[in-house]
């Protein structure tokens, strides 16, 4: 049953148990209304309950016994009757009080009192006064059916009311759920639901929604991107290790002719090559499979201050100095930022070497800002080629490695809402910041 049908379900019940109620309670306090009227009518006839006693039998054998209220009273020598009683005939007069019997079909209320004779010798005399109750239940039933067939009205009304209020209240879900089964026909890009503030609760499921939505696009566009980087990446791999294995391939031919030492050299070198530029895809393919629970807070410093002792442990004799106040914590992937500032040292130690001959100084600087710095004194990046260098497979002029270090950093940088900068520093040494900004938000 739809939400909005259930609502009017609900509202009619309603409705419909407060109309019985409404009912019940109207019966019987115009049944305890009529009640207590007769009962004071009684009452009343009571005051004459000693003339009638001192009168009974005078009365009983004249023209007045026709037009007396119903009356019985009880005497020492019998039960004088007057007025309307019913046929039947009612239960002995033995006591004062009130009582409510059935006779003829019909109820009758009655009341006795109790008179007391004029002297000492004689007994009580009990007086009963009879009123027939039989009016006062045809108006009760007539009442019932009236209340009953306006309460069917009103009932109805009300169902007819629920329905469309049900509606009106389930309108808001009946519109998302049509948005939501709209999302089918349209790219990630366009899953979203418009945020619906007409409840509050209403608004909570679609804002969530929204965000839900927006999430997942973003996590189906970072697999398309994943999946086409893969594809890109198989592609560059098998064309920059052909060359290489291909090489090995010729070297291990040629050792088998009796040329061993020098050409196996050069095939473990080929190999070498080979597998460094295989972790490096490796590695570069990470990047577009991290999600937020990769994410932690850390402090740049100390990633710096790691990613240092890693160079450090292969045995450079690069002067690596880090500069920067302490405390500066990002929400970041850290493996991927020591990994990224690990290569952007590598290419220091491999590509800025002083012309001079000079001793290589290497400065990693961490700033306020979420910048990790890496700068040496060596002849710098020409400009013409900051951009290509960036790209999967791309190297410098003078470089023999993979080609991914700098195709790592720059991915980092985008995974963090961040920035890759290249250029020189004012000693004319290669000057490359690494900027990690926040994660960006999905929607």
């Amino acid at each position: 049953m739809k939400l909005a049908d259930r609502i009017a379900l609900a509202a009619w019940l309603s409705g419909a148990l407060a109309v019985v109620l409404v009912t019940a309670v109207g019966t019987v306090l115009f049944s305890r209304s009529v009640n207590n009227r007769i009962d004071e009518q009684l009452e009343d006839r009571s005051r004459d309950a000693a003339a009638l006693a001192a009168l009974g039998d005078r009365i009983e054998n004249s023209e007045l016994s026709t037009i007396v209220d119903g009356t019985r009273i009880a005497t020492d020598s019998g039960v004088v009757e007057l007025g309307r009683l019913p046929a039947e005939g009612l239960p002995p007069l033995t006591e004062p009080g009130w009582r409510t019997v059935r006779a003829d079909d019909e109820s009758w209320r009655l009341y006795a009192v109790e008179v007391l004779p004029g002297s000492d010798t004689g007994n009580p005399t009990l007086v009963e006064f009879v009123e027939p109750l039989g009016d006062i239940t045809a108006q009760r039933r007539i009442l019932r059916r009236r209340v009953y067939t306006i309460g069917g009205i009103v009932a109805a009304l009300m169902a007819g009311l629920a329905l469309i209020a049900g509606r009106k209240v389930a309108g808001p879900l009946t519109r998302l759920a049509t948005q939501v089964r709209r999302l089918d026909d349209g790219p990630p890009d366009n899953w979203t639901v418009a945020i619906d503030d007409s409840t509050p609760e209403v608004a909570d499921i679609s804002t969530a929604l929204h965000t839900t939505l927006a999430r997942l696009a973003d996590a189906s566009r970072r697999r398309e991107e994943a999946l086409t980087a893969a594809r890109s990446f198989a592609s560059s791999a098998s064309h920059e290790l052909r060359t290489p294995l291909q090489s090995a391939m010729t070297n291990l031919d040629v050792a088998l002719l009796g040329e061993a030492m020098p050409h196996v050299e050069r095939a473990r070198a080929e190999l070498d090559r080979m597998g460094t530029a295989l972790d490096a895809v490796r590695r570069l393919a990470e990047v577009d499979l991290i999600d937020d629970r990769m994410f932690e807070e850390v402090d740049l410093g100390e990633l710096a201050d790691q990613a240092a002792g890693l160079v450090s442990a292969e045995g450079t004799a690069a002067g690596l100095r880090i500069h920067g106040p302490e405390g500066q914590r990002r929400r970041v992937w850290a493996d991927g930022v020591r990994l990224a500032i690990v290569n952007l040292i590598r290419n220091a130690i491999r590509h800025g070497s002083p012309v001079d001959g000079s001793p290589l100084r290497i400065d990693i600087t961490v700033t306020p800002d979420g910048s990790i710095t890496v700068e040496d004194n060596g002849p710098g990046i020409p400009e013409t080629e900051r951009e290509r260098i960036r790209r999967p497979f791309e190297r410098g002029a003078s470089s023999t490695g993979s080609g991914l270090g700098l195709a790592f950093v720059q991915r980092v940088a985008e995974v963090h809402g961040g920035a890759l900068e290249i250029g020189n520093g004012p000693s004319g040494g290669a000057r490359v910041i690494l900027r990690v900004g926040p994660r960006p938000s999905p929607g």
